[in-house]
């Protein structure tokens, strides 16, 4: 990854208002600046773009004071291509990341469905995670000795990281998830082979049996054949004696229909006789039914007359009602249109028109409390602008502190050093004979150096002390002051703006009212004369006149209905004199049709009881063959339930020795699947041990140790010309277990004095150490992607070097160009800026940072 160009809005010290840095073809640069003006800032905005990560203990730590989000866009290359991430944080609305490549037309988006994928895309374009990244590339501030002070696993896990055995554990964990699988496939296939082998071994049994079962079958059927037959003769005798029985049963129950036939037709006899005699009756009054009818219809002729010209007057009532609604609907609608508009003209328009005056007033007033408001707002800038001097120098006091602690801390090292060497004559530091005399002469120099460093530490605490005092009460101050301010001016301007609709609602509400009084006039008028709904009045008129035209009496209407409902039943004696005289001769046939169907079934009947003399001994010989035939299909009946049960185990046979064959078969097919599972087990068994931490990845850090000790030393032999190495060593024997060794990485350091450990070296040498070993992870890293190592970052140490020491750092550091396309370290020290060709100049103005290259 090398940085093209960084962008940052309200992030840490820089506000939102500070210009792109553009990074393009730096290849060696210093970023430089005063404690605190927001160097590591920087450093933490690209860390944070890339990963979401910096030193804050969250998102919200990392937000400029008094902002509510924070954006940074970063701008890399990565694998020759040109890319762009964007990482946004709100308060209100969380976290946002975007991922773009650059092409011809411009950036195109790579950001995924969630964050989570985004991130992983970035991470695969990168190469590379946060903690590899800060444990090989990036020397953060305070932490330089990440990698060295880890215990000795966490140091090879994030080796392994660097070098990619996250790739193996992965390979491994897949092959022991095949090997288990293969494991547990081929144990349940040894199973189900066991138990089909032991099933097969009954086949024998089930032949012999099933040959035995078709001798029995075939005796069974034979015998099941004769008594079938002779059941059949009998059933066909029985079929016919219960033809003959159910015959005469059936000629027998016919009896009761004869006798009922003979009472119904002579039911049927008297019946006609009684009709012929009704219609005779109506023939005889003939005259006087026919004189009624006539009546009836005359009367009914006039009656139609008359219902027509009911239809028409109700017609023409209906729609005199229907005008005479339409002309009261009118009249209703305009006088209440005229209350509507007197109404709004009394109690709207005229009492909002006399409040102008009282509203101009208020408003005025209003106005001039806003503006007093925003001479308050000037007055409480003042005090924030107050405030932010004071954080900012809280801000260089802390630094300050930080630096007299570290500078005691190693003047005391160096002190402790120098009393465990009082028996040599030569300097433990710089190997230059001191003798007794000069070995006090320097012990005074660093304890009268620790004491100056404790009293300017007390000093400057109590100072520090005093302004932290004062900006928790400032902070709160203006914060009330915000508070209360905010409160009043979205009051002030809640009321002015309510004033002005109501002002305007008045000025509208006057010039309505001069609108609206000559309208209201207008309908007063209407009302008065009746002018309203003139077309419905003329039609009224007009259906009156037609009305009258009419002629039509509802009491004679009703006169001659009443008359009609009397004359009503000469229609029906009408109708029945006609039938009388088209039925009567019919019926005189049918009554003549019943008498002699009525002799004919008494007839059938002494016929029929003459033929039922032989039914009694048809039935006694039924009875004897039935006996017969039950005995016979018991018999039957035990047969076949025999052959069905030879039949059925037959069945069971068969299907026995069939599924022992397929059995065989599936043995003779799982076999082999058998032999192919535990084969390919132990492939996987191989491949679990070969991908694990004693396999390849054994071999690739064995492999790869060497290469950093040699980067290592060769860069502290330019550090500390020649006087220090290190050594590193990935297996120790185990105590407990003679023989055996234990996966380590060890770290061993070596100088003129012989072993020490890490911990027994000044803040300088400490440093060089750090250094030394982090590129020679950076440089590793870089050859086995087989790439040159885009960049370097490196943000602190050289302040617990002497003036020679920073010389050989720095002579380092210019040798290391050919391996960095970009090394970017940061100092305060004013006398390293001319070494570097290009310098990014941090510098914080009113609580705010700007950076710019030189």
């Amino acid at each position: 990854m090398i940085p093209l160009k960084l962008t940052l809005r309200n992030f840490l010290s820089y506000r939102d208002d500070n210009p792109a840095l553009d990074l393009t073809g730096i290849r060696v640069a210093c970023l430089c600046g005063n404690n605190g003006h927001g160097k590591s800032a920087l450093l933490d905005g690209v860390t944070w773009a890339l990963w979401g990560k910096a030193r804050g203990s969250g998102h919200a730590d990392l937000i400029h004071y008094g902002r509510s989000d924070m954006m940074v866009e970063l701008e890399f290359q990565a694998a020759g291509a040109h890319y762009r991430v964007i990482r946004r944080y709100s308060v209100l609305s969380g976290s946002n990341l975007q991922l773009q490549l650059k092409g011809p037309g411009g950036f195109y988006p790579l950001t995924g469905n969630s964050i989570r994928q985004s991130q992983a895309k970035l991470n695969r374009v990168i190469g590379m995670d946060y903690d590899t990244f800060i444990n090989s590339a990036f020397l953060i501030q305070g932490r330089a000795d990440e990698f060295t002070n880890k215990t000795p696993a966490e140091r090879k896990e994030v080796l392994g990281k660097i070098i990619g055995l996250d790739r193996f554990n992965e390979l491994r964990q897949r092959s022991r998830d095949k090997m288990r699988d293969r494991a547990r496939q081929g144990d349940e296939l040894e199973g189900r082979l066991k138990f089909m082998r032991q099933e097969t071994a009954a086949k024998e049994k089930f032949q012999e049996e099933l040959s035995a079962t078709v001798q029995n079958l075939n005796k069974l059927i034979k015998e099941l054949d004769e008594k079938t037959g002779r059941a059949n003769n009998l059933r066909l005798k029985i079929q016919q004696l219960e033809r003959r029985i159910a015959d005469a049963e059936d000629i027998q129950r016919r009896i009761p229909h004869l006798q009922a036939e003979i009472s119904q037709y002579e039911a049927e006899a008297r019946q006609r006789s009684v009709r012929i005699s009704d219609y005779q009756s109506l023939i005889d009054r003939q005259p006087s039914i026919q004189d009624g009818f006539t009546q009836y219809q005359h009367s009914l002729t006039e009656n139609q007359r008359l219902n027509a010209a009911r239809a028409r007057f109700d017609e023409l009532n209906r729609e005199i009602n229907s005008l005479q609604q339409a002309v009261a609907q009118a009249k209703a609608r305009l006088e209440e249109q005229l209350r509507s508009q007197q109404r709004r003209l009394r109690s709207e328009l005229e009492p909002a028109a006399q409040q102008i005056p009282e509203l101009e007033k208020q408003l005025a007033k209003s106005v001039d409390h806003v503006a007093a408001l925003e001479k308050q707002g000037k007055a409480l800038s003042d005090k924030q602008s107050q405030l932010q001097k004071i954080v900012s120098r809280v801000a260089t006091l802390r630094d300050t502190q930080e630096r007299l602690f570290g500078e005691g801390q190693e003047i005391r090292g160096k002190l402790n050093l120098l009393n465990s060497s009082h028996g040599d004559t030569r300097c433990p530091l710089c190997d230059t004979s001191l003798g007794a005399e000069g070995c006090i002469r320097l012990e005074q120099s660093y304890s009268e150096a620790i004491q100056d460093k404790g009293r300017q530490y007390k000093g400057n605490e109590a100072v520090l002390k005093e302004a932290q005092t004062k900006r928790d009460q400032l902070s709160k101050q203006v914060k009330d002051d915000e508070v209360s301010l905010q409160r009043q001016e979205q009051q002030a301007l809640r009321r002015t703006a309510l004033l002005e609709r109501q002002l305007e609602d008045s000025r509208r509400a006057e010039v309505e009212s001069a609108r609206l009084r000559p309208e209201v006039k207008r309908l007063e008028k209407s009302l008065l004369d009746g002018q309203f709904a003139p077309d419905q009045q003329s039609e009224i008129d007009a259906r009156q006149s037609s009305l009258e035209s009419l002629n039509y009496s509802p009491h004679r209407h009703s006169d001659l209905f009443h008359k009609l409902q009397a004359l009503q039943k000469y229609q029906l004696l009408h109708q029945q004199l006609s039938e009388a005289h088209r039925n009567l001769p019919q019926e005189q046939a049918t009554l003549a049709q019943a008498q002699q169907a009525a002799q004919d079934r008494r007839d059938r009947l002494s016929q029929i009881r003459e033929s039922l003399s032989t039914l009694a001994s048809d039935r006694a010989h039924l009875t004897e063959t039935n006996s017969q035939l039950q005995r016979l299909s018991s018999d039957i009946n035990n047969l076949e339930s025999r052959q069905q049960n030879l039949i059925a185990h037959q069945g069971r046979l068969q299907g026995s020795i069939q599924r022992i064959e397929e059995l065989e078969r599936q043995i003779t097919r799982q076999t082999r699947d058998l032999r192919r599972i535990r084969e390919e087990q132990s492939i996987y068994e191989e491949l679990r041990v070969a991908f694990g931490r004693e396999g390849v990845q054994a071999l690739l850090i064995d492999t790869i140790l060497p290469q950093i000790e040699q980067e290592a030393n060769n860069l502290l032999a330019r550090m500390t010309e020649g006087r220090m190495t290190v050594k590193l060593e990935s297996q120790r024997p185990l105590r407990s277990q003679k023989g055996r060794l234990a996966e380590t990485l060890e770290i061993k350091v070596s100088d003129e004095l012989g072993h020490r450990s890490y911990e027994m070296f000044s803040g300088g040498e400490a440093f060089r150490i750090n250094l030394a070993l982090r590129i020679a992870l950076s440089k590793v890293l870089a050859n086995r992607s087989g790439a040159p190592l885009p960049t370097l970052f490196i943000d602190e140490g050289f302040g617990t070097q002497d003036s020679a020491g920073r010389e050989q750092i720095l002579d380092v550091l210019s040798t290391l160009e050919q391996d960095f396309k970009c090394i970017i370290v940061i100092t305060h020290l004013e006398e390293l800026k001319d070494y570097f060709p290009v310098r990014i100049e941090v510098q914080k103005q009113n609580g705010a940072s700007t950076a710019h290259i030189t």
